[in-house]
C-alpha cells in the first residue's frame, strides 16, 4: 500500500526495528507527531515522497539514535530547522529535492555528519561565507 501520511500509532507501541524505509509513497508533510515512539530507528528512507513540508520540532529530533536519513526525490525547497541539532546523524541525503538557498545554520550541531548529499537541487545562492564562526 501507498501511505499518504506518516500517521503511525497503530504501529509504533511495539516498534522495535532499527531501520524504516516509506519509498515510493505519497507523503506530503512530516508532521510533529509522525515519528513518535520510533526511538530505536537509525535508518530512516523517506526518498521518493511528495514532501514539501518539515514542522519545525518534529518529531524528528527525538530520533537520537539515528544514524542515515535520507529525504532525497522530494519537494522541499529548503533545509528543515528541525534537521538542527540531530547529533547522531551521519549521513544525511537531500539530493533531487528543490532546495535553492543554504545557509550556515542549516546544518547546526551535525558533529557526527560524514556525508551530505545535495546534488540535483536549485542551489543558485550559498549564505556560507562566515560559516567557521558557527562550526568552533
Amino acid at each position: 500500500p501507498q501511505f499518504a501520511s506518516l500517521d503511525m500509532t497503530f504501529l509504533y507501541t511495539n516498534f522495535s526495528a532499527t531501520s524504516l524505509s516509506f519509498f515510493y509513497n505519497k507523503i506530503e508533510r512530516i508532521r510533529q507527531t509522525d515519528l513518535t515512539g520510533f526511538t530505536r530507528l537509525t535508518f530512516l528512507h523517506l526518498g521518493f515522497n511528495r514532501i514539501s513540508h518539515i514542522d519545525d520540532g518534529s518529531s524528528l529530533q527525538m530520533l537520537t539514535r539515528l544514524t542515515r536519513l535520507t529525504i532525497h526525490q522530494n519537494q522541499l525547497s529548503r533545509i528543515p530547522l528541525t534537521i538542527r541539532n540531530m547529533s547522531t546523524l551521519t549521513f544525511l541525503s537531500f539530493e533531487d529535492n528543490l532546495i535553492t538557498e543554504l545557509h550556515c545554520l542549516d546544518f547546526t550541531n551535525l558533529p557526527s555528519l560524514t556525508e551530505l548529499n545535495l546534488k540535483s537541487n536549485r542551489i543558485s545562492k550559498l549564505e556560507l561565507v562566515k560559516c567557521s564562526d558557527y562550526f568552533k
